[in-house]
């Protein structure tokens, strides 16, 4: 069963899930399969952030960053 992920960041940038696009935050509601994925925001001006999920089966995680 697949997992659901949430990806959000302050203020919206491009998100990048397991190196595929996927357009400006916020993004809710992907389906993935379970197990790890990495999660690049790339802001214009702010550069650059990486986080990693780790989805259970049937569950939701959410990832969010701040850009400073």
């Amino acid at each position: 069963e697949k997992g659901t992920l949430n990806l959000s960041s302050n203020p919206p940038s491009n998100v990048v899930l397991d190196g595929r696009p996927l357009g400006i935050t916020p993004r809710a509601g992907i389906k993935v399969k379970p197990g790890k994925h990495h999660v690049v925001f790339i802001h214009p001006k702010l550069g650059r952030k990486s986080a990693r999920a780790n989805v259970k089966p049937g569950a939701t995680s959410n990832v969010s960053v701040r850009f400073r």
